[in-house]
Parts: C-alpha cells; structure tokens; sequence
C-alpha cells in the first residue's frame, strides 16, 4: 500500500454562505506516521474538525499513524464569489523513510454550478530549482544552539512565488530565524511573493536531555511559473546525532542577593548539596545540569518520580512542585525529568517536549491526567479533565496539556 492523502469536496460547487463538508483521505503504510495540513480558503469559517487538530487560522494540522479520514467543515462567507482554492501536503515517516505530498484530488471550487478541478503537483525540472539544508557544525551538544542554512535556488522561469517549509525534531527550539520565518511549534515556514533566491537561515538548540540522533524534513512549494506548480524536498544535510555530553552550569545565581524573594529562598535551602548546585550530581537516569529556558526547576512537596507529571503552586509565597492529580483538582503544568524527594528540588519540562520516561503507551493514542501524577486513555468528567498529550511510541508521550 502507497502513502497518500486525497481531498474531496461536498458539494464540489459552493453556495456563499452554506457549508462545505472537505474529507481527506489517509494511506499509509504500517509503522508510518503522517503529518497532514491542510490549508483551506481565507476568510472561510473552519468548523467540525475531526479528530481534533490545529487550527491555526490560515491552515489545518493533524499528526496521526494510521489511515482514515480527516474532515472538517468550511463555510464561505455570504457574499464570497468566484473561484477558491485549496492546498496543503501530506509528510509520511515511516520504514521507507521520509515522503513529502502535496494533497491531491480535488483542489478548487468555483460559485454556483462550476466543477472542481484536479491538478496533483508536476516534477520540477532536474536541477533548476533546489532547496539545500547545510548544519555549520558535524554533531550536535545538548542545549547548545548550531545554525542551519537552507539555499533555495530558483530555476529561471519555474516560479513567481514560492513558499519553504522546514520540519524541526520535536522539542528542539528554533530562533534567530531570518527572512521572518514563523515557527508554529512543529515547522518554520516562509512565504515570498517573488522569484529570488536566496539562503534562509535559523539557530535551533536540542533539550538538555536529547541523546538521539534526530531527522530534519522539508520541502519547497513553488507556484506561478512556467512549469506551473510543483514542489521539491529539502536535501543536504538530513540528520544529526550528539557529539558531546551537555554543559553544567552551576545554578547559584538563581538567587539575586538578599531581599530577592522566592529565588534567594531557593538557593539559600539547596546549598546543602556541598558544591552549591541546584541539584546533586547526575544518577544513570537523571539530568545533571540546568535545562534550557523553556525548562524549569523548582523545590518539591513531595517525592516525585522520574516521568510524572507535576503541578505548580504557591507555598506561603514561594512556588513549588508536586504531584499532578485529577482527583484532587491539580491540573498538570510539565513533567519530571528525574527521581526528587520532598525539599530537593527538580528539573521539569513545559508544553512542547517529549517525555520519554513512560512505558506501555499505545502509539496516537491521547492522554488524559489520572490520579497521582499519571495518566490515562480515558478521561474523567470530575472535578477536573485535562488531556496532556498524545503518544509518539510505546515509551513518549508529546506533552501538550490543555486548560482543565
């Protein structure tokens, strides 16, 4: 079975005003996981999405592992005319590798009577028009940033507008993004309305605790010249493994001096660890050094264990950690990355990351907060619910709490 990803519109000719019912169909290959995003109309109401995706105003994005239908419903505004157009591509990562699509099947509607039309992306001409990813450094170092370049060339002639879409490992943080690219926490994307060439470029930082080798993804959309519409992947450089263990930093200028509040406190209980740390050296399954900005450390109420999900709050004006707990309404704010007992302090991780400390987790499953800092397939009604993520394997669960 081939990957691919077909859109169908019903009914294939709008009416201003009345909704428009947009499936995608889903192939994929076993051991495959996909990445679809649809961008629809501008100005169109987007409603009905299914399963729960991302709508992020201008686009649509579902990460799944299995074949199925994706849908949702566009409603045009009333007084819309003329003909409107949809796009989107479909990323598979599977046994076979990295495939890049762009959606096929139906692509336009027009007011009134007017068909749809179907026009899957041509082959760009070999070697006029490219896209070519290059990392300034062999290996990477935890939670130390590298750059990365990408060259896009513009064949004379292929194109008038074009957009590059680069796909960043999950949990590793982008910045310094030229050419003002916008990361929207899984990619960076960036739109010109014209034919140049021209070389874009970003600064990315893995988590502290990253040890993995990790794939970079990407493609070029290019629209408007004399091939028509076509798109080409990234190539170059791919993929990036850990060169070197990360830094420590020594963490006694949490505090600022006397009179600082909630830091000096922090700082002046935890020196009892002999080399001022934060926290003591390194076990085989703990972190020993401070994490990046978007991580956090805190003292704890209670002993937490490696992989559990905590929940901030204020002790007598001093933030603290402890267990994540549905039933006693404690709503979960990030996760363990080590074992800490009560008054030790521990590192956790925000919104984003991957927690990777878990086990017996069903791939693309979601999950929800359960009791004692877990969590569960099934989601409890009282006093609180809150779906935390979803699994990327038996072992990682990507951390994405929602309000409870």
């Amino acid at each position: 079975m081939a990957n691919s990803c077909i859109r169908n519109l019903t009914p294939d000719a709008y009416t201003p005003g009345s909704p428009t019912t947009v499936n995608l169909t889903v192939q994929v290959d076993p051991s495959t996981a996909f990445i679809v995003e649809e961008i629809y109309p501008p100005g169109w109401a987007i409603s009905n999405i299914a399963p729960s995706a991302v709508d992020n105003g201008t686009s649509i994005r579902w990460l799944g592992f299995s074949s199925g239908v994706l849908s949702y419903t566009a409603t045009p505004p009333g007084d819309e005319t003329g003909s409107n157009n949809w796009d989107g591509s479909a990323s598979f990562d599977g046994p076979g590798g990295f495939e890049f699509q762009v959606i096929g099947g139906e692509t336009s509607s027009q007011a009134a009577a007017a068909t749809t039309t179907s026009s899957p992306a041509t082959t760009a001409p070999p070697g006029a028009t490219t896209v070519v990813r290059v990392f300034d450094t062999p290996t990477y170092t935890p939670d130390v940033a590298f750059g990365v370049t990408l060259d896009a060339t513009v064949g004379s002639g292929d194109a008038a507008t074009y957009i590059v879409e680069e796909f960043t490992p999950f949990g590793w943080e982008p910045s310094a993004i030229s050419n003002g690219g916008v990361f929207n926490g899984t990619s960076i994307r960036w739109f010109f309305l014209d034919a140049n060439s021209r070389t874009l470029s970003y600064q990315i930082t893995p988590p502290l605790d990253e040890t993995a080798c990790r794939s970079f993804a990407g493609h070029g959309l290019f629209d408007g010249g004399g091939p028509g519409f076509f798109a080409v992947a990234v190539t170059g450089d791919t993929s990036i493994c850990q060169g070197a263990a990360p830094p420590v930093r020594d963490l006694r200028t949490i505090g600022s001096g006397a009179g600082s509040g909630a830091g000096e406190n922090m700082s002046s209980e935890i020196e009892h660890y002999g080399d001022g740390s934060l926290r003591p050296p390194a076990g085989p399954d703990e972190i020993g050094a401070m994490p990046p900005a978007r991580d956090s450390a805190l003292l704890v109420s209670e002993d937490i264990d490696a992989g559990q999900l905590i929940n901030i709050f204020d002790d007598g004006g001093v933030a603290k950690a402890r267990l994540a707990d549905q039933s006693s309404s404690r709503p979960a704010h990030g996760w363990a990355a080590s074992f800490a007992s009560v008054g030790d302090a521990v590192v956790f991780h925000l919104y984003g990351s991957v927690d990777n400390r878990l086990s017996g987790l069903t791939p693309g499953s979601e999950y929800f907060l359960a009791e004692d800092g877990g969590i569960d397939t099934n989601a409890s009604a009282s006093p609180i619910s809150q779906k935390v993520g979803v699994a990327l394997s038996d072992s990682q669960l990507l951390f994405m709490p929602e309000p409870a």
